[in-house]
């Protein structure tokens, strides 16, 4: 018969009773030798077979042993796993076979044992194990400092009569040891920050871009813009509290989000860390836009132009009646421009085309020619290889030469741009977005005569219709409007802003990215992109903490003191504070070199409040304004003794900091006054000692033995460890 190979399985067991330890390998042992011994002699001579038996059942039940979470039984499980890889082997010997049986019984020893002659599975449990174990008694131990490569001996109190069972401990000193458990991580989960949602519904009118969302009942508040709203799969900035909006992330359609199902934070989390929810958008004053770059575009003379709206087309159409459809590698960069990808004759419908527009998905398509609007179906949104007239046209009783067309993103409002009289934009309603079967006149219009332009022939919005850019044709020069309410004529007045573009001399066509960042300007022959100076929304003077959960708690059961932390932040001139709780997020601390710690809000029998007395070392409580931690803490910050900005927190020394218990939290509390300086934290680093912690020593690694006699175990260091050994 073929000898197996040798198996190595090392069987790691806990140890019950006063003198608990953790147990590093069990082979051999006289109970097992004893429990089955007696069963071996009428099986010699099919010994063999006997071995495959048990190591068949001891597979069929590691599924079952897989189940038990601990490392022990699934290391037990990986050594059963490992021994029935040799269940096809036979033994030379029946004291070979019996050598292999008992470690496989031990291999599984925490879940079943074989018994072959009754053809059962029993359980043999751990208490079984540790009975065993402690019948054996200790024989001997040895506490000892090692350096590398030091050899000791343990003389054991009785011989044994077989194999020695090691068991080592090392000491883990926990001196100046770091936590980072505090610093943010990549998701932020170890921080809370307060939703201020409101208990309604809240609808968006888009799912994308600009957009306005609308509360089913209330209003939001003046200090609610700048945060970030999350829901229905996307995410929003808050730029006016009427509820215009610009969506970061998409959400997943315009329905209502059930109350309870949104949320409001005035933190952002990015780039593992913390900052003012803040955003920065175009839109700025066109007096101050740059020149960026230019690229020809020149098929036939340009007239009007757009882009669809993710920027990676763009649409001219031409003097000849000709849509030119052009590519763009990159979102609204010209530079990126492609050649000429395809065109679309419109020439049947008129021969006077000036401008185009599309719907938000581009499966719509108009052009405005002479004194009508033409509608149009793209089969494939934005490709103008699917377009197909729909016979549907506006006929505009208000002006015979239309030169711009534009919509607001539902469809339900249309704006004609007509060069007649000094230039007139006429507002329409579609009581069907998009459907110019359906469009009527408003009797609203703005009035440009007083601008002194010669042939007005571009016009575009922006920030949701509350900007209009317009132009003529001699005058170079972009005029900036607001209104007051988004794509309301009537509440539009003159900013007395303008742009002089000294590039052409004749601008025919004008867009603006989606962002506002860029302002695009079409010549006859060439695009002109220009570079938006931007406009910042961000939650100011509000103070506004993140608070650790249970992900960022650390547990400081066996810590003895702190001794030194520091803060990873960029306050970018504006303030971050920080405070300590030491009892669960009850009461909340700041430290100070030389002074120690000061409680600046409690929880006191449900009732939030902080400390006013401006004195550090005093303490006078009230009644926060706001009964939760972060209105306490918000509250909290404007007493100057209670603010605790980095420099403070790093220039404390272990003797300031207070007593520690079982938990240990911080608070992140931001500040900015400025729109465009947002500070930004990711976290707190600690310096700390704690109680010498005790770990199960690994031989091999740690440590190694052998047993040169039946009263003696040597034990080696293999690294510089306080090693405590037992030998039973």
């Amino acid at each position: 018969m073929t000898t197996p190979d040798e198996i190595n399985l090392t069987l790691y067991r806990i140890v019950t009773g006063d003198d608990r330890e953790f147990i590093t390998k069990f082979t051999n042992t006289q109970s097992a030798l004893e429990t089955f011994s007696a069963q071996l002699n009428p099986m010699v001579a099919s010994i063999a077979q006997a071995l495959d038996d048990a190591l068949q059942a001891a597979e069929e039940t590691r599924q079952q042993a897989i189940t038990d979470t601990t490392a022990i039984k699934n290391t037990a499980v990986s050594a059963a796993a490992t021994a029935t890889t040799k269940a096809g082997e036979s033994a030379n010997s029946a004291a070979e076979a019996l050598q292999y049986r008992n470690e496989a019984m031990q291999a599984v020893s925490d879940g079943y044992i074989v018994d072959e002659q009754m053809g059962l599975v029993t359980t043999w449990s751990s208490e079984k194990i540790s009975a065993e174990i402690k019948a054996r008694g200790t024989k001997g131990t040895l506490t000892q400092s090692f350096f590398e490569g030091q050899q000791e001996r343990v003389v054991l109190t009785t011989p044994l009569t077989d194999s020695a069972v090691v068991s080592v401990i090392k000491e883990v000193p926990q001196t100046s040891v770091t936590s980072n458990q505090w610093n943010l991580n990549a998701n932020g989960t170890g921080y809370d920050v307060e939703n201020t949602a409101y208990a309604t519904s809240l609808t968006p009118d888009d799912v994308s871009g600009f957009a306005k969302l609308v509360l089913d009942s209330g209003s939001f508040a003046s200090t609610d813009v700048g945060k970030v709203i999350y829901g229905n799969g996307g995410e929003a900035v808050l730029i006016l509290s009427s509820g215009e909006c610009f969506i970061r992330k998409e959400f997943n359609d315009v329905s209502p989000i059930p109350s309870g199902a949104w949320k409001m934070e005035g933190l952002k989390f990015s780039d593992n860390s913390y900052e003012v929810s803040n955003i920065a958008l175009g839109f700025g004053d066109v007096n101050e836009a740059s020149y960026v770059t230019q690229r020809s575009t020149a098929v036939g003379t340009n007239q009007g132009m757009c882009f669809s709206s993710d920027g990676l087309n763009l649409f001219v159409v031409n003097n000849s009646n000709v849509i030119n459809q052009f590519n763009l590698s990159e979102p609204f960069n010209i530079s990126t421009l492609s050649s000429l990808i395809s065109t679309y004759s419109v020439s049947s419908q008129t021969s006077a085309a000036d401008s185009l527009d599309f719907n938000n998905n581009g499966t719509k398509m108009y052009v405005a020619g002479g004194g009508f609007i033409f509608q149009y179906t793209l089969i494939t949104g934005f490709n103008l290889n699917t377009v197909s007239y729909d016979n549907i046209s506006f006929d505009c009783p208000q002006t015979s030469d239309i030169k711009v067309v534009r919509f607001n993103k539902s469809g339900t409002k249309m704006f004609l741009l007509s060069d007649i009289a000094g230039g007139d934009v006429y507002q329409y309603t579609l009581t069907t977005g998009f459907d110019l079967s359906t469009a009527s006149y408003d009797n609203v219009f703005l009035d440009l005569n007083d601008r002194g332009m010669s042939s007005p022939c571009y016009m575009a919005f922006g920030l949701n219709g509350r900007k209009l850019y317009t132009g003529g044709l001699n005058g170079k020069v972009v005029y900036q409007y607001t209104l007051t309410i988004g794509f309301d004529l009537s509440t539009a007045s003159y900013d007395n802003v303008s742009l002089n573009i000294g590039l052409t001399s004749n601008p025919v066509g004008i867009w603006l990215s989606a962002d506002g960042e860029k302002l695009f300007v079409t010549s006859y022959g060439n695009v002109f992109e220009y570079l938006m100076s931007e406009t910042y929304y961000a939650i100011t003077d509000q103070h506004l903490p993140a608070i650790t959960k249970a992900g960022g708690q650390i547990d400081s059961t066996f810590w003895t003191d702190i001794n030194s932390s520091f803060a990873t932040d960029t306050p970018n001139s504006q303030t971050i504070n920080y405070a300590f709780s030491t009892d669960g997020r009850m009461t909340f601390k700041v430290v100070k070199a030389s002074e120690g710690a000061r409680n600046i809000a409690r929880d006191n029998a449900g009732a939030w409040e902080i400390n006013t007395n401006a004195t550090y070392a005093g303490e006078t409580w009230a009644v926060a304004t706001k009964q939760d931690v972060w209105g306490a803490l918000s509250e909290a910050m404007d007493i100057t003794a209670n603010t605790m900005p980095s420099a403070l927190l790093s220039a404390a020394t272990d003797a300031d900091f207070p007593a520690l218990g079982n938990e240990l939290d911080l608070a992140i509390i931001l500040y900015t006054n400025n729109a465009t300086q947002i500070p930004i934290s990711q976290g707190v680093t600690l310096n700390y000692d704690a109680n010498v912690l005790n770990q199960g020593a690994i031989n091999g690694t740690d440590y190694e033995w052998d047993q040169p006699d039946n009263s003696t175990v040597r034990i080696k260091a293999l690294k510089a460890n306080n090693l405590k050994v037992r030998v039973v």
